[in-house]
């Protein structure tokens, strides 16, 4: 009795021939897009006169916005424009710039890891670098001007 259910358990396999290898399913996903060469890679929007630097606001602006394609703008003003534009006042204290700063990074996480239409990955990685850099009051009129930058190019 346990030679016929030795038997009938072995069973011989061929191997399959027509499997897709798995680079080639890879391959068909989009390639995930990447921070230009050089962006923020001193870690500051500034130069060391404290005028913003006239490629964030033109050359980097136009690469991001070409990047962020498949975002709606509106969507990007809201998240990330329409706090900061009340907080440009010489009045408001540097900590609630800093903490619009610091939800904007919230923003867009909320953005990219969302279910439905979730907002390209590169928009995690230019918001964390772009707030990083906001030391003073200077700094976040910095990074609020690069962002209109990047939304302006959005819309056109």
């Amino acid at each position: 009795m346990n030679e016929q259910k030795v038997k009938q358990t072995t069973a011989t396999v061929e191997p399959v021939k027509e499997q897709t290898p798995a680079s080639a399913a890879a391959s068909k996903a989009p390639a995930e897009k990447m921070l230009p060469s050089g962006y923020i890679e001193d870690g500051r929007l500034l130069d060391e006169e404290g005028i913003m630097c006239g490629e964030y606001i033109g050359r980097y602006a136009e690469e991001m916005a070409s990047a962020l394609e498949g975002l709606p703008a509106s969507t990007f003003y809201s998240s990330f424009l329409r706090e900061g534009k009340g907080l440009r006042k010489k009045k408001t204290p540097y900590g609630a710039q800093k903490n619009c700063a610091m939800g904007m990074v919230t923003a867009a996480k909320k953005l990219v890891y969302r279910k439905k239409d979730p907002a390209p990955a590169i928009l995690l990685e230019i918001v964390t670098a772009a707030t990083a850099t906001v030391k003073d009051p200077a700094t976040f009129e910095a990074l609020y001007m690069h962002l209109d930058a990047i939304y302006s190019n959005m819309l056109g």
